[in-house]
């Protein structure tokens, strides 16, 4: 586990497993966080939540690569190390899930109309996160409240545009038949952010081939910064299954009871499609990664 100075200065824990790669993404420049694994195991691609990027989860994602996964941390525009660049930042460009908090429901769609009509007049104008986000709702641990605030590589704020795009989004993809792969839902019983009602109302709108709402007796709502021993082995699981036969998680991937508690995990073997994105992923990386 990264230490309070190890987590300031956004160390990884296997600098040899660990690298930085810079792509071109909707006309500019983002930096990729991979932890390379196995090459005959899938690619797990994974987009940090609101005004974070993937070091915020590093001890998370260090856990799934140390499975045999490859996994690529997206830092979308403007976030993490990604270049600030003067094209605006909008929905369109990042794919986040930060919409429709508890206290917002009754007022959402006078908001909706407020936020759009102001994010015309006023694009660059500097949302802070707790204005629209409670911090105590979200954060559990003192501690990555603290990290959260004083993280060089943290955002502070949404240019109001950016939160105009985002509470208007079009969200009919979820449930016009779209979705083409297994869809699987974390929740904390006891989020405090995203009651349990709330979230089994957007699992109902989901139409996917095949879903899962996957309940977890925790009361955080950051499962996989604060609730590792929780999350992982049932969500390792759920995706052996997907991959094929298990194999053995190695002792000390996270700590004590994570390492007792989960037995197997992703051998090789995976179905075409997936080996086809994995494949399309690496050839793609070829020369740059």
């Amino acid at each position: 586990m990264r230490t309070p100075v190890d987590k300031l200065l956004n160390r990884v824990q296997r600098p040899h497993a660990y690298r930085e790669v810079v792509i071109s993404s909707a006309g500019t420049p983002i930096v990729l966080s991979v932890w390379a694994g196995h090459p005959d195991q899938a690619a797990v691609v994974f987009l940090p939540g609101t005004m974070t990027h993937p070091l915020f989860y590093e001890e998370f994602l260090d856990a799934l690569n140390r499975t045999g996964l490859t996994v690529v941390g997206v830092r979308s525009q403007g976030h993490g190390k990604s270049p600030r660049p003067r094209q605006p930042l909008t929905f369109a460009r990042i794919l986040t899930n930060a919409r429709d908090p508890k206290w917002l429901r009754h007022i959402y769609p006078t908001l909706v109309h407020a936020v759009r009509g102001a994010g015309q007049l006023a694009p660059r104008v500097p949302v802070p996160f707790d204005a629209y986000l409670d911090i105590k709702r979200v954060c559990r641990d003192e501690a990555n409240a603290e990290s959260f605030y004083t993280d060089p590589l943290g955002r502070r704020t949404y240019p109001l545009g950016f939160l105009s795009t985002l509470f208007s989004a079009d969200l009919s993809g979820m449930r016009d038949g779209s979705i083409r792969c297994p869809v699987l839902v974390v929740a904390g019983r006891g989020d405090p952010l995203f009651p349990l009602s709330y979230t089994r109302q957007v699992y109902e709108s989901i139409l996917a081939p095949h879903k899962e709402l996957l309940i977890l007796e925790s009361a955080v709502h950051l499962l996989f910064n604060e609730d590792l021993d929780v999350v992982l082995p049932p969500l390792l699981d759920r995706l052996a299954h997907l991959q094929g036969a298990p194999t053995v998680v190695p002792a000390g991937t996270i700590g004590p009871n994570f390492a007792a508690s989960v037995g197997t995990i992703l051998q090789a073997g995976r179905r075409d499609v997936q080996g086809a994105h994995t494949r399309s992923w690496r050839s793609g990386c070829r020369d740059g990664c």
